[in-house]
């Protein structure tokens, strides 16, 4: 599984891929799991328009709270991430909030 910046750049364009996964969002990055888990001897490229975000562990970006802005998961998508195995490593970056937290 290769992950690539953004569209268009960081692309080998001799390099065999199976597939391409259009879409570094969390639906994106669960279809690249999920597919790479299913066909391990496929291999698989996702291409997103933005660039990587920083570390979650970067104090300095995370801790100026004009440069985040809060996003919701349910439960589904906590299910969803717990059955491809990744909620752990996302679960130590939140935060639980009830009701509305603006």
């Amino acid at each position: 599984l290769v992950a690539s910046t953004s569209l268009g750049s960081n692309v080998d364009a001799t390099a065999h891929t199976d597939a391409a996964i259009v879409g570094g969002g969390p639906a994106g990055l669960l279809s690249a799991i999920m597919l790479a888990e299913k066909y391990p001897d496929k291999s698989f490229q996702v291409f997103d328009r933005l660039k990587p975000p920083p570390s979650p562990s970067d104090e300095a970006i995370w801790s100026d709270v004009a440069r985040f802005y809060l996003i919701g998961l349910g439960f589904r998508g906590q299910q969803a991430l717990k059955t491809f195995g990744v909620w752990d490593a996302v679960q130590q970056y939140t935060i639980q909030a009830v009701g509305r937290m603006d």
